[in-house]
């Protein structure tokens, strides 16, 4: 073990042993099968992650009632007959490559996303009966309804154990039932399960010991805390270090997380964005271990093996769960452990992964265009027909997926980039720190490109006089788009710029700035420019900023953009050399100053670019922001999929 030796060593989690130290964390992929039961899809997954060489795969939260405590509709009830096979189906798949699988079980309780639809009609139950803000009643749950789910937790116990797990995951945190029992926040009863953490912590340790009666003493069991929950009032890590201290002979390993679904500031900490550094939460882990005997697991968007290794070898933490890093790369282990870190795709925290699953029903990464589609690509990617010459203008995300994948495939591949550098839109991730691993990801591609074979021609335009003297089979069109320019008195002033240009001449830019346009980009570069302390205003014509974002990017933007003056439903009339002309949503006007004025108000396709260049090919094809201005995702995706079209 050359490489990250502490990181793959061996560990003993009560009886069963671990290969390495690599636990891939749990994530509710089952939304996407609406039929119930793990898809070959889910399975197709957790097999690319065994094989990748995680030691222990853990799948996304399942209930434990087919009565009420579902928190979507689509998710899994372990209790549920017909389910069974699945879990069999997917226990075989992981353990072919040598891995460990644990699912997390879990009840929804009281919690807001536990809907009387999602539960034949039911009411949601919890510790403490109220009326939620969205009007649903919470019953409060009295003793005889505290043993039915205690027996449901240790019956899904037993199932996973008999269809072939190796362990459990009991989740006590994120705001579910187990944590509002546990929760001076939810928890405001008066009787022996309230008050006191001793009190509130008997029905929790009640499902424990109802769970390990069940499956016996040789079935690991986990436990899922979170180390703070990221509100007043609300439990804290000397609350989880005690909690371990009573439940540290009853179960055999402990993963520690932050945050939950509750609220905004419980999410923001739960999933952490591209503001936060990566490792933030895992101080939580290193307090709880030094309370506590057994095995402890870390969280909190790792993704570097030097991170993990460190971890590790540090004694903060024993095991490192990752979720967002596999989606990325599924690969991340055997990569790590072979020496090639420096080929792992890392993952960027742009929550395009939660985005898609949740908006759109089905799983997506933004740089890792295998993902969703693992089953499929071992039937459906269709054979080369004939090799061909394969001509790319653009040489950004895109353009560079392209290529990469069609020299892969055995195609003669020449890339054209009109500027000197590569990278397009990438190219703007070197100026902001928070943008460090779409900086790293934009050398990747540039590294996979040089070793591809593909040549590549900088300060190179694609002409139709080019397009002809290369004489290529498949032209595929990469080239971009430009800011769109609004028609605004005053845009032509001396103390205005483009977003785009921001990045290049902020020594151009006064200690005031306003930037008009709150999509991504305006709002990424308040953030960059808050960071080299000026004093932003934004202002925008929607009623929100960030309209274009995932819900759970969107909620990292908002904390980080705290500090900035942000103006919805309000117009830019005019420029002048001292700020702007705005009108509000009640028709009235203002003037904002400011030393500078960027604009950002989106990007424009290179149409015309594009329709010069058809005709003279036999397949001609167009992808990224010359089609669409879109986000990397779309990018990497519509060069992936040209390529593998090719035939």
């Amino acid at each position: 073990m050359q490489y990250y030796p502490n990181l793959f060593k061996s560990i003993k989690i009560g009886s069963l042993r671990l290969k390495n130290r690599i636990q891939l964390a749990p994530m509710s992929f089952t939304v996407i099968n609406p039929k119930g039961g793990y898809s070959k899809d889910n399975i197709a997954f957790y097999e690319a992650v065994a094989r990748g060489g995680a030691g222990l795969i853990t799948l996304g939260e399942a209930i434990v009632s087919i009565k009420n405590g579902k928190t979507h509709p689509h998710m899994i009830s372990i209790c549920d007959p017909e389910i069974f096979s699945s879990l069999a189906d997917v226990a075989e798949a992981v353990h072919r490559h040598n891995a460990a699988i644990s699912i997390e079980i879990s009840h929804g309780g009281g919690a807001f996303l536990c809907q009387p639809s999602f539960n034949n009609g039911r009411n949601p139950v919890g510790p403490t009966g109220f009326i939620r803000d969205d009007g649903v009643q919470v019953v409060e749950m009295d003793e005889a309804m505290m043993n039915v789910v205690a027996d449901e937790f240790a019956e899904a116990a037993e199932t996973l154990k008999r269809a072939g797990f190796d362990m459990v995951q009991i989740h006590a945190a994120h705001g579910w039932l187990l944590s509002q029992f546990l929760s001076p926040f939810d928890n405001k009863r008066t009787d022996k399960y309230g008050g006191s953490l001793e009190n509130r912590a008997r029905f929790p340790i009640m499902v424990i010991d109802r769970v390990r009666e069940r499956v016996g003493k040789n079935f690991p069991l986990e436990m899922r805390l979170h180390g703070t929950e990221n509100r007043e009032n609300g439990w804290q890590i000397e609350d989880a270090a005690s909690f371990a201290k009573m439940v540290e002979d009853k179960i055999d390993y402990i993963q520690v997380s932050a945050g939950g679904i509750f609220s905004d500031d419980g999410a923001h900490i739960m999933s952490p964005g591209m503001f936060q550094e990566r490792g933030c939460n895992v101080y939580l882990a290193e307090a709880l271990k030094k309370a506590v005997k057994v095995p402890v697991g870390c969280v909190g968007g790792i993704a570097e093996p030097e991170m993990m290794e460190d971890i590790i070898s540090s004694g903060r933490a024993d095991m490192i769960t990752i979720g967002r890093a596999l989606i990325a790369d599924p690969d991340l282990p055997r990569k790590a452990r072979s020496g090639k870190a420096s080929d792992i795709r890392r993952c960027l925290r742009c929550c395009e992964c939660h985005g898609w699953l949740y908006e759109k029903g089905s799983m997506k990464c933004a740089i890792n265009p295998n993902v969703g589609r693992e089953y499929e690509a071992q039937f459906m990617i269709p054979p080369v027909g004939s090799l061909k010459k394969v001509m790319i203008a653009g040489g950004g995300p895109g353009g560079m997926q392209a290529a990469i994948k069609a020299s892969e495939r055995g195609h003669e591949v020449f890339l054209f980039e009109k500027t000197d550098t590569l990278g397009g839109a990438l190219k703007f991730a070197y100026k902001e720190p928070f943008k460090k691993d779409l900086a790293y990801f934009n050398d990747q591609l540039i590294d996979r490109l040089n070793r591809s074979g593909s040549k590549v021609f900088l300060g190179t335009e694609v002409t139709p006089e080019l397009v002809k003297e290369i004489n290529p089979d498949v032209l595929i069109a990469a080239v971009g788009a430009k800011p769109f320019i609004p028609d605004i008195p005053g845009i032509d002033l001396p103390n205005v710029m483009f977003a785009t240009d921001a990045y290049g001449r902020i020594d151009d830019i006064g200690e005031s700035v306003v930037i008009i346009g709150g999509g991504l980009i305006g709002c990424e570069l308040s953030i960059h420019l808050l960071g080299e302390g000026k004093k932003v205003s934004l202002v925008e014509m929607l009623n929100e900023v960030a309209a274009d974002s995932n819900p759970p990017h969107k909620n990292a933007l908002n904390h980080a953009l705290e500090s900035v003056g942000i103006m919805t439903n309000t117009r830019c009339e005019a420029i002048t050399k001292d700020g702007i002309a705005i009108v509000n949503e009640k028709g009235e006007s203002s003037l904002l100053s400011a030393d500078t004025v960027i604009i950002s108000v989106g990007m424009k396709s290179l149409s015309q670019v594009v329709d010069g260049l058809e005709g003279f090919t036999q397949d001609y094809v167009v992808i990224g922001d010359c089609v669409k201005p879109a986000k990397i995702g779309d990018a990497i995706h519509g060069g992936y999929n040209a390529a593998i079209d090719i035939y």
